[in-house]
């Protein structure tokens, strides 16, 4: 259950980032994951691992785009 309102926030916030023209690069990727999250149930084990990689770069990739961009910062521990 975590994982899936994990992927659902993930989805949300790559859905927030398509709609900003900046992001333009990631919209490909994002579709990809999103089609990703929609089918979690039906990817094949042996699959898994890529997949996870390629959710986990994008995500990074997302996040560091938006700190580049003044969006988001880091933290002040």
């Amino acid at each position: 259950m975590l994982a899936k309102d994990f992927s659902n926030a993930l989805l949300q916030l790559g859905q927030a980032s398509t709609s900003m023209q900046f992001l333009e690069e990631f919209k490909s990727k994002f579709i990809e994951f999103r089609e990703l999250v929609d089918n979690l149930e039906n990817i094949p084990k042996e699959e898994l691992r890529e997949k996870a990689r390629f959710s986990i770069d994008f995500i990074t990739s997302l996040i560091l785009k938006w700190q580049e961009e003044g969006l988001i910062r880091p933290s002040e521990g």
